[in-house]
């Protein structure tokens, strides 16, 4: 699980760091505790070996049972690994409730912007009937509106919840491509809106869209999450 064969016979100081987290961990686990806190225990691991030793303590904690208090700053450590998630920002709960609930109904724009990556993008709308308008960019009308009557909302909406095109008759926000992201199965494009607002939205593979090339951004009204301007709330819709 650790890879702690080749180091038995060395001395503590000819470790790295990276090596005596690992000791540190396996001699934690090896105790089978009933309550166990480990505080950034992968953060010195390369990306590999970090995988690899998140998904033995997932297995291991379902082996042993018992209490685990996980701390960290990835948040795919938190999204894989927790039953329960506590996002805390300068010592304040923002919200406590399993992954599926952060990920779905976000309490606020800071835990909106923590889970997910790429992350949600925000934007700041003027509502005026069913239409949303960004400065700049145009509007979008939509079919779900939040049951709050201000005008001025934030709008989060994630990378797959959005479509670009280059049709410049697609009702959308309209912007110019900053760069592209092509990771195998996925191309990320990166666009800037008219407000300056820069945008991560999922595509397909065989999208190849230059720097500067004016697009058109949809967005599927049914997954968008409101906010309040004025609180940074999530609003009921």
């Amino acid at each position: 699980m650790l890879r702690l064969d080749p180091l038995l016979k060395r001395k503590p100081r000819e470790l790295s760091g990276g090596q005596r987290q690992r000791v540190a961990i396996g001699r934690a686990l090896v105790r089978k505790p009933k309550v166990l806190l480990l505080d950034e225990p992968l953060s010195n691991l390369d990306a590999a070996l970090r995988s690899d030793v998140r998904l033995e303590i997932a297995r291991l904690h379902r082996e042993i049972g018992g209490t685990t208090i996980y701390v960290t700053h990835d948040q795919v450590e938190a999204m894989t690994l927790a039953d329960r998630i506590v996002v805390m920002n300068n010592g304040k709960v923002e919200q406590f409730g399993s992954p599926r609930e952060l990920y779905e109904r976000p309490a606020n724009t800071f835990v909106a912007t923590f889970i997910g990556s790429p992350r949600m993008s925000l934007l700041n709308v003027e509502r005026d009937s069913n239409n949303l308008g960004l400065a700049g960019s145009g509007s979008v009308r939509v079919s779900r509106l939040p049951q709050s009557d201000e005008r001025d909302l934030v709008i989060g909406v994630r990378p797959d919840a959005m479509t670009v095109s280059m049709d410049e008759s697609t009702e959308g926000f309209k912007g110019s491509v900053v760069y592209t992201e092509y990771l195998g199965e996925n191309t990320y494009v990166y666009v800037r809106l008219g407000d300056g607002t820069l945008v991560g939205i999922r595509s397909s593979a065989s999208v190849d869209l230059p720097p500067d090339t004016p697009v058109v951004i949809t967005v599927a009204s049914e997954e968008i999450h409101y906010f309040s301007r004025a609180t940074r709330e999530r609003l009921a819709a």
